[in-house]
């Protein structure tokens, strides 16, 4: 039994005409008596006991028209399935942030993206920068957000590169951050800190295997002001750094929005710095041959709301 002999059955069966059920499928009648009168064969016994002057559906009939409906309506529904899964209305879309300057951007925009396509599963993780551009890179996440700086297109030993798109977030601000009984909060309380100020000072920068683009601006921050830092502590996790900043063992150059997460006796203070050094742009990143058909939907509605 085929998809068409069941169409034919099921139309027959609700007609209890063969004319009628031939209008309905805008074929001849012929055809769908040829198409029931093979399903019977198939199946070795009738399923419609007809004359001259109707048709009735047989037992055996009737159990098989009450099958082949619910049958039928699976199909639809695989159909309708499918098709959203090559719009992209139903799918799965990976993302990974870096954990600055997001925290109230990306969880509205999670919400309204779930909010307009419920069938549209999202896997949120944080990552450190390092990861998150390799996993960009190796096509591990479909969207990204992270700072600006450090986003290549693809690896070099790729043959043809792939563009990697950038939309901009949110700007954060590079701050000091120090012990709250450090000489250097009361002395700079109400002004930029010049950051030569702390070149005697010990420097926690995170591991540059974790955070590589920020820790090789750390230092060309310093060497651009006439010193090389300190470092006495890389720690893999920013977390880390803010607890041994904390415990008076040195000092970070660290985003703004990281304040949120530390402790009482930290103090950020604002860097006499250029532009160039002093912000650094979010932005979502995504590869432009990425295949997911639901990725357009999400990265239309970060145009939308940015």
């Amino acid at each position: 039994m085929d998809i068409r002999q069941l169409k034919y059955f099921i139309a027959v069966a609700e007609k209890l005409s063969f004319t009628e059920a031939a209008k309905s499928l805008f074929v001849a009648q012929s055809a769908v008596s040829q198409q029931i009168s093979e399903l019977e064969k198939k199946l070795g016994f009738p399923l419609f006991d007809r004359n001259r002057r109707s048709v009735k559906l047989t037992p055996a009939g009737n159990v098989l028209y009450s099958q082949a409906t619910g049958l039928m309506k699976q199909l639809d529904e695989v159909v309708e399935i499918t098709k959203n899964a090559h719009l992209g209305y139903q799918g799965h879309i990976r993302i990974g942030y870096i954990g600055y300057g997001d925290r109230k951007w990306l969880p509205s925009i999670l919400k309204k993206f779930r909010e307009t396509y419920p069938n549209v599963s999202l896997e949120v993780n944080s990552y450190h920068q390092g990861e998150l551009i390799k996993a960009l890179n190796e096509d591990a996440l479909d969207l990204v957000v992270t700072f600006s700086f450090g986003i290549s297109d693809g690896d070099d030993d790729t043959k043809n590169k792939a563009k990697i798109e950038t939309h901009h977030v949110c700007t954060e601000t590079l701050y000091a951050v120090l012990p709250s009984e450090s000489q250097h909060v009361r002395t700079w309380e109400n002004k930029p800190i010049n950051i030569r100020s702390l070149a005697d000072e010990s420097f926690i920068i995170q591991n540059r295997h974790e955070s590589p683009q920020g820790f090789d601006k750390t230092l060309q921050i310093c060497s651009d002001h006439g010193f090389s830092p300190k470092i006495v502590s890389t720690p893999n996790l920013v977390q880390t750094v803010l607890i041994l900043v904390e415990s008076q063992l040195g000092v970070a150059l660290l985003p703004m929005s990281l304040k949120d997460y530390a402790g009482t006796n930290v103090t950020f203070l604002p860097l006499d710095l250029k532009d160039e050094h002093k912000y650094n742009d979010i932005v979502a990143a995504w590869k432009t041959n990425n295949v997911n058909p639901s990725l357009k939907y999400l990265v239309d509605l970060i145009g939308e709301e940015g």
